[in-house]
């Protein structure tokens, strides 16, 4: 359960009770900056339900704006009361505004059991331009959406996956398989990958799953500092996507199989590879000590898949 702190006074008391609901549903603590209003700001509507008490302008801790915006749809039952009326707008980082923020309005005599989701300033085009979408409120469950999980033929999220993030069953449920699918791909293709068991894909975001996650972003991306979760059009998911969809080996997993294979990377491969010598496979450590540096460089390229990379340019003038 999240707490919801008023910075400003928001008068509707229909208001408190749909943010202290969102609140609880992302599990998350809310932080309203704007409120009551008794003149217009700069950017602000003349016809603002600020200017009646009717609306808060607020960010969810630890959520990026659009993917609370993108993934509301899907608790639409359990946020907002079907007998009233409500706009929820996402104003982007070219609002004609004060700032990046969400906005949450309510209508009490018009637009009953509806959200009217628009956004505004996404863009510099849509800079004071607003583009409306009614969306029922439905009794129970989620209200109906665009298929998420699809989009020209990849797979993708509404919300964050993993340490931190929203974790919506069906988000969960795509990259679990998208983890699953890259781990099989990067075996077949030779890649050096510490691995983990199938994930079942249950749609929960257990340590097993933010695991898997982080053991992605280190040993495959090559992050510095994996944080165990994906982002709708972040990096990851795009990684991923790429991975699973294009069958395209990450650079950072190049790069890495490339560094085992040059420098200090040699002592790793004489004892871990395995590498040809006479046409044939060897794993006698005594039989290596005598493979030709290069011999060694090529070999290993060969194993993780990196065939058309230059010896120089990997292993240092002084190594090829």
């Amino acid at each position: 359960m999240g707490t919801v702190t008023y910075q400003k006074k928001v008068s509707d008391t229909d208001l408190h009770q749909v943010l202290q609901r969102m609140s609880d549903v992302y599990g998350k603590d809310i932080t309203v900056h704007s409120g009551d209003r008794d003149d217009v700001p700069a950017g602000g509507s003349k016809t603002s339900l600020h200017l009646v008490g009717r609306a808060a302008d607020f960010h969810i801790s630890g959520l990026e704006d659009q993917e609370v915006f993108q993934s509301m749809r899907q608790h639409l039952a359990q946020v907002f009361t079907r007998s009233e009326g409500y706009e929820f707008i996402r104003h982007g980082v070219h609002t004609a505004t004060t700032g990046p923020h969400l906005h949450l309005g309510h209508y009490p005599a018009k637009n009953q059991g509806k959200v009217i989701f628009k956004t505004e300033g996404l863009t510099p085009d849509t800079k004071g331009h607003y583009s409306p979408e009614e969306v029922p409120i439905p009794a129970t469950g989620a209200a109906p959406q665009p298929d998420a999980t699809k989009s020209g033929g990849t797979q993708t999220i509404l919300a964050s996956v993993g340490e931190g993030g929203v974790n919506n069953e069906a988000d969960v449920k795509v990259i679990q398989g998208l983890l699953n699918a890259a781990q099989e791909q990067l075996k077949a293709a030779h890649i050096a990958f510490t691995g983990f068991d199938p994930l079942p894909q249950d749609g929960k975001a257990g340590p097993h799953t933010k695991g898997a996650i982080s053991l992605f972003q280190k040993e495959i991306m090559q992050m510095a500092n994996p944080d165990s979760r994906v982002d709708p059009n972040g990096r990851t998911l795009r990684t991923l996507q790429q991975q699973v969809v294009a069958g395209h080996i990450p650079a950072g997993a190049g790069q890495a199989s490339a560094r085992s294979c040059g420098g200090s990377g040699n002592n790793h491969a004489h004892g871990a590879l395995r590498f040809h010598q006479g046409g044939g496979i060897h794993d006698d450590p005594v039989q290596h000590a005598s493979i030709d540096q290069a011999v060694i460089f090529q070999v290993c390229l060969e194993i993780t898949g990196l065939k058309t990379q230059d010896p120089v340019s990997v292993m240092g003038a002084g190594q090829a």
